[in-house]
């Protein structure tokens, strides 16, 4: 989420924000470093449930942390994370269970940048069926 500049900071190192600038946590590039996790570039669906292979307690996801930033910095974290994390996993889990899901075109553009977000691309057209139960 991006915020305005409302009078100018100096960071520590003596970098300069000025007054009137937007500034917005670069998640992606959080998520793509290798400082934080091996092999970022790639794809592990497990990644947040045994890094260091070590298990984790059940609220891992919604820990607040500078290294995963989408519920906000550690002193005033979302106070909804808990209720949107159990909702996010329900809902996620029913689809999976219901529903097959591809893209029509698999060469198509999966992500569109704009601005400081990366969010689906618009066109990109996808097949949902719904499972049959026998």
């Amino acid at each position: 989420m991006p915020r305005k500049v409302l009078w100018p900071f100096k960071f520590a190192d003596g970098t300069v924000v000025p007054k009137d600038n937007w500034i917005v946590v670069p998640s992606q590039a959080l998520m793509q470093d290798k400082q934080y996790y091996s092999e970022p570039e790639r794809f592990d669906g497990f990644r947040f449930t045994r890094p260091n292979g070590k298990p984790l307690s059940a609220s891992y996801f919604s820990t607040p942390s500078f290294e995963f930033p989408f519920w906000g910095g550690t002193k005033r974290p979302c106070p909804g994370r808990f209720y949107v994390a159990v909702a996010a996993k329900l809902i996620l889990a029913q689809f999976i269970a219901d529903y097959d899901v591809r893209l029509q075109d698999p060469q198509a553009a999966a992500s569109l940048a704009w601005s400081y977000a990366l969010a689906p691309h618009p066109w990109t057209k996808m097949r949902i069926r719904r499972r049959r139960i026998a």
